[in-house]
């Protein structure tokens, strides 16, 4: 995966007269036990960022280089402030670019069929249940995205969809954690359905 991101220089922020609290979407890496977390300076939450080691007792967050891949040393992730001040900090794994191409396919091919252009847009609006999920998971938000791009897929047999909901940050673990089993239209083969969102604070 190649990121778009500029690499930020390893400055650090003015330290807090208190820890960075921070937690992590899904585990927190083992790597981090004990270090005090920084954040680079110029690290953008919109873009990527990985986690250095420069010494026993610190972790610095830094924004991806242009030409850096995800590793198992140094996963990528996408993080956002939980507070105004900024003392609260959450990270989300980012999604690997092979899974979204292999989405993109997917949708690709459902769409080349009458029946998967027509169930479109009723399996998305299943798993929003109408937009009903995205509006409450918006609710108090102090940072949002742009759009949301959602891509769900049945299987037959199934009862439940899959789906991955980017870009990663709050909204998304919301929609994928809340969403509950929709009345799912009824599909004959594996059907990839996709919509982008635009997301309008009120």
């Amino acid at each position: 995966m190649r990121a778009v991101a500029s690499f930020a220089a390893l400055i650090l922020l003015p330290a807090p007269l208190f820890a960075l609290d921070f937690s992590f979407a899904g585990p927190t890496p083992d790597t981090l036990a004990g270090k005090e977390l920084k954040i680079a300076t110029g690290v953008d939450p919109a873009d990527p960022v990985t986690i250095d080691f420069p010494d026993a007792a610190t972790a610095v967050v830094r924004q991806v280089k242009d030409d850096e891949d995800p590793s198992p040393k140094h996963p990528f992730y996408r993080f956002e402030w939980l507070s105004k001040d900024k003392t609260g900090v959450r990270f989300y794994p980012v999604t690997p670019q092979e899974t979204i191409d292999q989405l993109r396919k997917q949708n690709d091919a459902s769409l080349a069929t009458p029946e998967g252009r027509a169930l479109e847009s009723p399996i998305v609006m299943a798993y929003i249940n109408k937009g009903a999920v995205v509006q409450t998971c918006m609710k108090g938000k102090i940072e949002m995205p742009e759009a949301l791009k959602l891509y769900v897929t049945l299987t037959p047999g199934k009862p439940d969809a899959s789906a991955v909901v980017l870009p990663e940050g709050s909204i998304a673990e919301c929609v994928l954690a809340s969403t509950e089993r929709g009345a799912y239209p009824a599909v004959k083969v594996p059907t990839t359905a996709s919509l982008r969102l635009t997301l309008t604070p009120k």
